[in-house]
């Protein structure tokens, strides 16, 4: 006879991934397109570590235009992709109005 478990393995909750993109990358728009020095242009999906290859022809500063995306969004989701998206430089609420990074908004506790 066959002894069962009394523990239940735990069940991974649904839509966490989800769940920590949008909380990570807040503001930020669901793709948006960039430019790599060796590989050229770039699409970023929000929240996921990679990039998907463009095609040569496209110009991701057009692209993000056309699709409403700002400067500030699309370098957030460059660093993102390049550096995770819990950094401070994902997030645009650390860029002042002309699009430079300001730095984190959080205070250090000194002591």
């Amino acid at each position: 006879m066959r002894r069962q478990n009394s523990k239940k393995a735990k069940e991974k909750p649904r839509g966490t991934l989800l769940y920590l993109t949008f909380k990570t990358a807040p503001g930020l728009p669901e793709v948006a397109a960039g430019r790599l020095p060796i590989s050229g242009p770039i699409f970023i999906m929000r929240g996921e570590s990679y990039y998907y290859q463009a095609a040569e022809w496209v110009d991701p500063d057009l692209w993000n235009e056309v699709n409403g995306i700002t400067k500030v969004q699309a370098r957030c989701m460059f660093w993102g992709i390049l550096a995770g998206w819990h950094v401070p430089g994902a997030n645009p609420e650390n860029y002042d109005e002309d699009g430079e990074f300001v730095g984190s908004k959080i205070k250090a506790h000194t002591g």
